[in-house]
């Protein structure tokens, strides 16, 4: 995955996938991406504030949750009556998504 741009303090961005399923969705799921190989046993729960760690509004990331859900990027589950969410991160469908991503993304020549 050559098209890997690592940003200064922050997440890996696959630029494929950025064109696939946008902007917000690819921030949010490298945000995933990072807490699922931190704990790979299943679901997780996120108490951090998300629009400090991926700069997205509350609106952005509810539009990009939405996108990764229709993905089957991540599984949202609410818990007893608690307002925590519990996320599961699909790394399959993550590497199925980024490989056609790749496959379909050309570089462009910029008059070359």
């Amino acid at each position: 995955m050559e098209n890997l741009q690592h940003l200064e303090g922050g997440y890996d961005l696959f630029i494929p996938l950025c064109h696939e399923i946008g902007l917000e969705a690819t921030i949010l799921c490298s945000f995933f991406r990072e807490a699922y190989s931190k704990n790979k046993e299943g679901f997780f729960c996120t108490n951090l504030d998300m629009q400090f760690y991926t700069a997205l509004s509350k609106n952005k990331q509810t539009k990009a949750l939405k996108k990764l859900k229709e993905l089957n990027l991540i599984h949202i589950e609410k818990k007893d009556s608690s307002p925590k969410r519990f996320f599961h991160f699909n790394p399959i469908k993550y590497r199925e998504i980024c490989k056609k991503a790749d496959l379909k993304w050309e570089e462009p020549n910029n008059g070359k």
